[in-house]
């Protein structure tokens, strides 16, 4: 879509919050041949640009309810963004190399709101998990400092393409990340002093002898 908003031209501009940026070869709607674009990926803002050092984009793609696919019976190292809501809208480029459409395909597909939707999720079953456990062997869990998991993306559900959006997430209570790492880091570190305290009395006789 074409931009008319001035504080979104100028926030597509800014070094800050990029995520992904770098050159591909965009189709063009009315003329049908591929086009090099300068992408510059902020959150769910796929901007693109005529040349890098634009001042101004061309214009943006929303990324929400879409799916992403390869095909290269387009282009080699081509891949498509097809929404699903939009009457079919599909938006087709290619890289200069396997290696670059990959890694733009994982950056575009983990950058709407349904995937971080899904990974908070996925981190809120973690967490009820890790808390079921402590209280069932009866530790406590609001104690200590806070330290931040590795919390691990969910599995995608389509075999052939791990690219898609357009599974629903899962149902379940959502929950910031940062709450999340601290109530993960309240029951390491309960768990840390615990060991230590079992620990201290065998300590102290070894420093004796």
């Amino acid at each position: 879509m074409k931009l008319y908003d001035k504080n979104l031209s100028a926030f597509a501009v800014t070094r800050a919050s990029i995520d992904r940026e770098g050159f591909l070869f965009k189709r063009g709607e009315v003329n049908r041949s591929f086009q090099r674009r300068w992408f510059v990926l902020k959150g769910n803002l796929l901007f693109y640009f005529e040349r890098k050092e634009d001042k101004e984009p061309l214009g943006v793609i929303i990324l929400e309810n879409f799916t992403i696919d390869m095909c290269d019976d387009e282009e080699p190292h081509s891949f498509k963004i097809v929404f699903l809501g939009d009457a079919g809208r599909e938006y087709v480029m290619h890289a200069d190399s396997d290696e670059q459409m990959e890694a733009w395909m994982r950056s575009v597909s983990s950058a709407s709101y349904e995937h971080i939707t899904m990974m908070v999720a996925e981190m809120q079953k973690q967490l009820d998990e890790i808390t079921s456990s402590a209280s069932s062997e009866g530790r406590l869990v609001d104690v200590g400092e806070p330290a931040a998991p590795s919390p691990v993306a969910p599995p995608r559900q389509r075999r052939a393409n791990p690219f898609h959006q357009s599974e629903p997430p899962p149902a379940g209570p959502r929950l910031g990340f940062r709450a999340l790492h601290e109530e993960l880091g309240r029951v390491i570190c309960y768990d840390r002093t615990n060991w230590w305290e079992r620990r201290a009395p065998a300590v102290a006789q070894l420093i004796e002898l």
